[in-house]
């Protein structure tokens, strides 16, 4: 904790991170001094000493009382009026941490604080504001749920690329916790994009298609390939195979499975009732990828899969071979 006086600035690191490191062994009373010093730090003139101490309270606040985590709330909501961008970013991303453990009233008020960086004037700010909303979603009420759908679904319409990106992950995020109704109507409002006059927007609608169809069921996936623009405007279906693509990497093998196998059921339709190339180039190479992580037993392309989509699974088995 002294090195926190260090003028110089590196003894304010060095300090932090090894605080950081053994905070989870202190007492009461030992927790209670670094707190106060990562609080204390937080007003610091040196930029990344704030943001340091930002981060770390979000590590530890699981073992903070309830009176220090009331500080550690305010103190990063007000955070949020620092002219320093890095600054309020990592305000934000500790607010998403310090969320598992508030009560309902606390969560409403790291909420709307959130919902308010969602509209900062820095795009690195707002990503990080809509990643911690999609943390937080996870233990919201169900009228919390709806404030923080709501205000994803208003940073899709954002002009930055990146902003559009995050909400959509952190959507993608929470689909499980939404009614019918409201997954319906976050496919519904991606799906109009296409017809907006804004070219980028058009291609990110794609894009968030794609991260959200991780959690689709096959018909819902059905009608989201069926959506997609076709001809001249191919350009929006390679976007959302891309950004499908992408995620898959990061799928377990359960997810990889279910998505495997609703992508055939939609190859089927697509290739006895559309006669496009493309679209169905792609579905093979994307089909073929997420393959290369399933086993034997849970690709059946010998099996029952392969008796009833031959064409499909012949092209995919090249993949695996």
């Amino acid at each position: 904790i002294d090195g926190f006086q260090n003028i110089n600035g590196y003894d304010y690191d060095t300090s932090i991170y090894l605080l950081e490191g053994i905070a989870t062994k202190f007492n009461d009373q030992q927790l209670d001094r670094v707190f106060s010093a990562f609080i204390h730090g937080l007003k610091d003139k040196d930029r990344n000493v704030c943001y340091l101490c930002a981060e770390s309270l979000g590590i530890i606040s699981e073992k903070l009382n309830e009176k220090q985590l009331k500080n550690a709330i305010h103190s990063l909501i007000d955070g949020f009026k620092d002219e320093d961008e890095d600054v309020r970013e990592s305000y934000a991303i500790a607010l998403g941490v310090i969320s598992e453990k508030l009560s309902e009233k606390q969560l409403e008020e790291v909420i709307n604080a959130l919902m308010i960086g969602l509209n900062d004037e820095q795009k690195y700010v707002c990503g990080s504001c809509a990643e911690s909303l999609g943390i937080i979603a996870a233990k919201a009420s169900e009228k919390q749920l709806e404030k923080i759908v709501n205000a994803l679904m208003s940073g899709l319409n954002d002009k930055d690329r990146y902003v559009w990106y995050l909400c959509a992950i952190s959507l993608g995020v929470i689909l499980e916790k939404l009614n019918e109704k409201k997954l319906e109507n976050v496919i519904h409002t991606l799906i109009d994009g296409f017809k907006d006059e804004d070219e980028d927007i058009r291609v990110v609608c794609a894009e968030s298609l794609g991260v959200i169809s991780t959690n689709l069921t096959d018909k819902q996936l059905e009608g989201v390939f069926n959506a997609l623009p076709n001809g001249l405007e191919n350009y929006y279906f390679g976007s959302y195979f891309e950004t499908l693509e992408e995620i898959s990497t990061k799928w377990n093998e359960k997810q990889s499975e279910r998505v495997f196998n609703a992508l055939i059921f939609v190859s089927k339709h697509l290739m006895d009732t559309n006669n496009n190339r493309y679209k169905d180039g792609q579905l093979v190479i994307l089909l073929g990828i997420i393959s290369t992580k399933l086993n034997d037993k849970q690709l059946n392309v010998n099996g029952m899969n392969y008796q009833k989509y031959p064409k499909i699974c012949g092209n995919v088995q090249q993949f695996v071979d």
